[in-house]
């Protein structure tokens, strides 16, 4: 039975099966399915989330607690709230939210090393490790980076 033959039932299978063969195919040729710089993720040092902690502890630990999720005048900065959050957008969008936002009163007060650093002590806390990249301090850059873990 030839395929003019077959009826709309096995013709639309047919059909489906073509187009699954194409997007499997898509998926696994070089330069035809998603590329991996498409999906980069945001790496940091220890020395990073190191720093990080000393300049959370001096600067936003009174108001979000020592243990970023025990503060009584701000919200956590760990746990399944904040990834709900935060870990479905580019590690850029936090990085711009804090360097904009924080300190309180004194927004923009540290130098974009610094949030950086704070940065990767945030992305620690919730469960990511470290790793050889530094992240970088360049919101443009980590716009194109997204959550890592």
């Amino acid at each position: 039975m030839g395929v003019r033959a077959a009826g709309p039932a096995v013709k639309a299978a047919l059909a489906l099966l073509a187009g699954a063969a194409i997007l499997i195919l898509l998926a696994v040729t070089p330069g035809g399915g998603a590329r991996a710089d498409d999906a980069r993720t945001a790496s940091f040092t220890q020395a990073q989330a190191d720093q990080g902690g000393d300049l959370y502890r001096a600067s936003c630990a009174s108001c979000h607690g020592p243990a970023l999720n025990d503060g009584e005048f701000a919200p956590p900065l760990k746990g399944v709230r904040f990834k709900s959050k935060w870990s479905g957008q580019p590690t850029g969008a936090l990085f711009g939210y804090i360097s904009a936002n924080m300190p309180p009163g004194q927004a923009g007060a540290l130098a974009p090393d610094d949030y950086a650093n704070i940065l990767a002590f945030l992305l620690q806390a919730n469960g990511v490790q470290a790793g050889q990249q530094p992240l970088p301090a360049d919101p443009q850059l980590l716009s194109g980076l997204g959550w890592p873990g």
